[in-house]
């Protein structure tokens, strides 16, 4: 009997220690990611930098978002192309 009562206490205490420290990490990602732990707010900068602005560093982002999704559409036509060509070729000899 006194095995399972210390058993549980020991486990008990194991989960509330692991709580504690998975609390306390989450606290630290939110302050590490710049999100205030009282203010949940999704607006954060991207990157603390002193040459571009936060304007700037978006409009550089959007720029480099927009020439890779371009990119990577054109190879996916030029895939889709030459699967059917591949089909086409195997046909006709």
């Amino acid at each position: 009997m006194m095995d399972r009562e210390a058993e549980s206490k020991s486990a008990s205490l194991l989960v509330s220690m692991y709580t504690e420290a998975d609390e306390k990490a989450g606290d630290e990602t939110k302050r590490s990611r710049g999100l205030d732990t009282a203010s949940d707010s999704m607006v954060s900068d991207i990157d603390k930098d002193d040459v571009y602005s936060l304007s700037e560093q978006k409009a550089i982002i959007h720029r480099i978002d927009r020439r890779l999704v371009v990119t990577c559409g054109l190879i996916y036509c030029f895939s889709l192309i030459d699967r059917g060509n591949l089909g086409n070729a195997s046909i006709a000899g």
